[in-house]
């Protein structure tokens, strides 16, 4: 009926499996794709959103503008799991709680690396001596658990240390 209208919203990934298969149904909606917002948009969208989250949290935690942009880094390029902006405001929400737990009132960009680190499990942030060491001998390591494929251990090894030490490009896999 033309009487009734109705909005949907949908990630990408949703869309195609529910809907996208069901063609009789999609006659009847029009698909409008929305774009994430790019890294400069990102930014003013969490500022716009800071005065009511640090409300939120009775203003136990204040967010810096650096903090801010590593939220918005950090949610592009480390958390995968959901759509921008959505994700960085979770981030963001984690990150304020974090700093409440550790009674931190400023909220720096190496607190957000830290709360990063505990969500995905990856080191970031300095190369720590032992890491360093672990890197340097990655080759012999992988050499103990695969055999017969120099070639394919020397490229993840690569890949690896390019990965960690933060020279791949953002935008690409790590490695295929």
């Amino acid at each position: 009926s033309n009487a009734i209208n109705i909005v949907a919203l949908a990630e990408s990934i949703s869309f195609r499996k529910t809907m996208e298969n069901r063609a009789g149904l999609m006659n009847f909606f029009e698909r409008i794709e929305i774009a994430e917002p790019d890294a400069i948009h990102l930014v003013e969208i969490l500022k716009d959103l800071v005065p009511a989250v640090e409300a939120l949290h009775r203003y136990q935690a204040i967010m810096t503008y650096p903090a801010l942009q590593k939220i918005s880094e950090g949610a592009t390029r480390y958390i995968v799991a959901g759509a921008l902006p959505k994700r960085a405001v979770d981030l963001m929400d984690e990150v304020v709680k974090a700093a409440i737990a550790k009674n931190e009132i400023l909220i720096t960009p190496e607190l957000v690396m830290n709360v990063i680190e505990q969500k995905t499990k990856m080191p970031l942030g300095a190369i720590t001596p032992q890491e360093q060491e672990k890197h340097m001998k990655l080759e012999e390591e992988l050499h103990k658990r695969v055999v017969g494929q120099n070639e394919a251990i020397g490229a993840v090894a690569n890949a690896v240390r390019r990965a960690r030490s933060g020279i791949q490009n953002p935008k690409r896999p790590i490695g295929t």
